[in-house]
């Protein structure tokens, strides 16, 4: 979008040099005509598709955030992949080291970690952890958006992060 705008106002400038290199004022009103209707349209455009952002934002669910590959932040060599409720870890290019189910709720879901939230007198948020059965593990999410996600691995309490890689 950012491309389009300046190659739009690059034409602008050049049209408008053009027209005042001697050419016709009839031909001079003409292009003050069309590129002030195209500005407006532009900015419009503009605007709109700043709201549509904003609102796919507040609209993701944080299932929906997840959903795609991300890379460690701190090993360039390991990913995390959410496909749906799977999670799946990756080494290396290994094909998946882990993989198992997770669940998003309001507090961890294993009995261990739900003690330590109970003794931390962590308070209960909507879809901020993540729970694995399998491997008895929950993570507390401290962030996650479009680009970055940072997990508290609720056992440890140490961070994961990691940046966006692919949908």
């Amino acid at each position: 979008m950012k491309n389009r705008i300046i190659h739009f106002g690059l034409t602008l400038i050049f049209a408008s040099l053009l027209a005042s290199c001697g050419k016709e004022d009839s031909k001079k009103t003409e292009d003050k005509k069309d590129s002030t209707s195209t500005e407006k349209t532009t900015q419009k455009a503009d605007t709109s598709a700043s709201v549509t952002k904003t609102d796919e934002k507040t609209t993701k669910s944080a299932m929906d955030l997840l959903q795609g590959k991300w890379q460690s932040t701190d090993d360039p060599k390991s990913f995390v992949v959410f496909e749906k409720n799977i999670r799946k870890d990756i080494y290396d290019g290994e094909k998946s080291i882990d993989e198992e189910v997770f669940v998003l709720s309001d507090e961890c879901q294993n009995p261990l970690d739900k003690e330590v939230n109970k003794e931390k007198k962590l308070p209960k948020e909507k879809d901020k952890y993540m729970s694995c059965a399998k491997t008895d593990m929950c993570w507390y999410i401290l962030e996650l958006n479009d680009k970055t996600l940072s997990l508290s691995y609720m056992s440890r309490g140490n961070t994961l992060s990691y940046k966006k890689v692919a949908n």
